[in-house]
Protein backbone atom coordinates (compact mmCIF):
# COMPACT_ATOMS: atom_id res chain seq x y z
CA UNK A 1 0.00 0.00 0.00
CA UNK A 2 0.88 3.65 -0.17
CA UNK A 3 2.16 3.83 3.41
CA UNK A 4 3.55 0.30 3.61
CA UNK A 5 7.10 1.50 4.25
CA UNK A 6 6.09 4.07 6.90
CA UNK A 7 6.12 3.52 10.66
CA UNK A 8 2.75 2.59 12.14
CA UNK A 9 0.97 5.35 14.08
CA UNK A 10 0.56 5.16 17.85
CA UNK A 11 -3.09 6.19 17.57
CA UNK A 12 -5.74 6.74 14.89
CA UNK A 13 -8.06 9.70 15.58
CA UNK A 14 -10.89 9.37 13.06
CA UNK A 15 -13.58 11.98 12.48
CA UNK A 16 -16.64 10.30 10.99
CA UNK A 17 -17.71 13.55 9.32
CA UNK A 18 -15.01 13.74 6.66
CA UNK A 19 -15.63 15.99 3.62
CA UNK A 20 -14.59 13.61 0.82
CA UNK A 21 -15.18 10.17 2.29
CA UNK A 22 -17.27 9.37 5.32
CA UNK A 23 -15.62 7.86 8.37
CA UNK A 24 -17.59 4.62 8.02
CA UNK A 25 -15.90 4.03 4.65
CA UNK A 26 -12.53 4.64 6.30
CA UNK A 27 -13.46 2.14 9.03
CA UNK A 28 -14.32 -0.40 6.32
CA UNK A 29 -10.92 0.19 4.70
CA UNK A 30 -9.18 -0.21 8.06
CA UNK A 31 -11.06 -3.47 8.63
CA UNK A 32 -9.61 -4.85 5.38
CA UNK A 33 -6.11 -3.91 6.61
CA UNK A 34 -6.41 -5.94 9.83
CA UNK A 35 -2.79 -7.00 9.94
CA UNK A 36 -1.49 -3.48 9.41
CA UNK A 37 -3.70 -1.78 12.01
CA UNK A 38 -4.01 -4.57 14.56
CA UNK A 39 -3.27 -3.25 18.01
CA UNK A 40 -3.39 0.43 17.01
CA UNK A 41 -5.98 2.19 19.17
CA UNK A 42 -8.72 4.02 17.27
CA UNK A 43 -10.57 6.97 18.77
CA UNK A 44 -13.70 8.04 16.91
CA UNK A 45 -14.65 11.71 16.76
CA UNK A 46 -18.35 12.20 16.02
CA UNK A 47 -21.24 14.59 16.37
CA UNK A 48 -23.54 11.76 17.51
CA UNK A 49 -23.79 10.59 21.10
CA UNK A 50 -25.05 7.04 20.44
CA UNK A 51 -21.86 5.44 19.29
CA UNK A 52 -21.12 2.82 21.91
CA UNK A 53 -21.83 -0.04 19.48
CA UNK A 54 -18.69 0.80 17.50
CA UNK A 55 -16.53 -0.02 20.51
CA UNK A 56 -17.75 -3.60 20.26
CA UNK A 57 -16.30 -4.16 16.78
CA UNK A 58 -14.06 -7.23 17.03
CA UNK A 59 -12.24 -6.45 13.76
CA UNK A 60 -10.96 -3.08 14.92
CA UNK A 61 -9.43 -1.81 18.11
CA UNK A 62 -11.91 1.04 18.68
CA UNK A 63 -10.81 2.21 22.05
CA UNK A 64 -13.05 5.18 22.69
CA UNK A 65 -15.06 7.93 21.08
CA UNK A 66 -15.44 11.65 21.55
CA UNK A 67 -18.57 13.67 20.86
CA UNK A 68 -17.97 16.99 19.11
CA UNK A 69 -17.38 19.58 20.23
CA UNK A 70 -14.97 18.10 22.74
CA UNK A 71 -12.58 19.84 25.05
CA UNK A 72 -8.83 19.57 24.70
CA UNK A 73 -8.72 18.22 28.27
CA UNK A 74 -11.04 15.34 27.38
CA UNK A 75 -8.97 14.50 24.31
CA UNK A 76 -5.78 14.69 26.37
CA UNK A 77 -7.23 12.31 29.03
CA UNK A 78 -8.17 9.74 26.40
CA UNK A 79 -4.81 9.97 24.67
CA UNK A 80 -2.93 9.71 27.97
CA UNK A 81 -4.96 6.64 28.91
CA UNK A 82 -4.20 4.98 25.56
CA UNK A 83 -0.58 5.86 24.89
Amino acid sequence: GYFADEAAPDLILLDLGLPCENGFEVLDELATMRGMVRGIPIVILTGYEHFTYLKQSPELCITDYLVKPCSVDKLRRIMTKIV
